[in-house]
């Protein structure tokens, strides 16, 4: 485990090698085991959002052990979501702490309006954070499993068809994006906003080919390497 020199993190390190060796038995020989199992090394950049000490960024570390610890596909999808949900919400408090002062009644119906547009949100993180290409893999595998007859892609497809979601992602990476938020609501909505998750036998079988992709755009939004 690499860590900065000058990085404040705390008991990081020991916490993360302890849920580390508590889950790992759990996860030899698993499909679409995450990275931290196969691999040797973590290394933790001296700009990884672990270091920073603004309003919100501590939380990071709590949420990447929690990603860690989870077993089963679809809770350790939801796991590294709740990451980027962080990070889109972290950044309309900074705009609101940075701004408020100066127009107060407009900045926070600006960051009404922002809260309630999830989507809009997640692609803009996306884009500021330099992962267009990760979250097109996203989109590409899916395309893939969608095409074979994945009946839980195409269920996918529907909702954000029906939903006009579509309309907000017209490059591949934006619906990359979106394709990662449907997959969230249908796992924690249940059907409120897309199908639900646990209904079709094949959402195992796409969460396994695309959450190494999820993964590996969470942990680039970090500044976390697996070697």
């Amino acid at each position: 485990l690499g860590l900065p020199a000058s990085s404040s993190i705390g008991t990081f390190a020991s916490d993360f090698v302890r849920i580390w060796a508590e889950t790992i038995p759990f996860l030899e020989g698993a499909v679409a085991s995450p990275s931290w199992i196969s691999k040797s090394q973590i290394g933790i950049a001296a700009n990884c959002r672990f270091t920073s000490n603004q309003p919100g960024n501590v939380k990071y570390k709590a949420l990447f052990l929690e990603a860690v610890s989870e077993i089963k596909l679809k809770w350790r999808t939801l796991a590294l979501y709740r990451i980027l949900e962080h990070g889109y919400l972290t950044e309309i408090y900074q705009t609101i702490e940075a701004r408020f002062f100066e127009s107060p009644e407009e900045t926070l119906k600006s960051a009404v309006k922002l809260v309630g547009s999830e989507v809009s949100q997640f692609i803009a993180l996306v884009d500021s954070a330099a992962l267009r290409d990760d979250a097109k893999l996203i989109y590409d595998e899916y395309e893939k499993m969608r095409m074979a007859g994945n009946r839980f892609a195409i269920a996918l497809d529907r909702s954000m068809s029906q939903s006009g979601q579509v309309q907000q992602a017209s490059a591949p990476w934006q619906k990359g994006v979106l394709v990662f938020y449907k997959i969230r609501c249908a796992i924690v909505h249940a059907g409120l906003s897309a199908p639900i998750f646990d209904s079709y036998s094949d959402g195992d079988a796409l969460l396994e080919n695309l959450l190494p992709l999820c993964e590996s755009l969470v942990l680039n939004f970090l500044g976390i390497t697996i070697i």
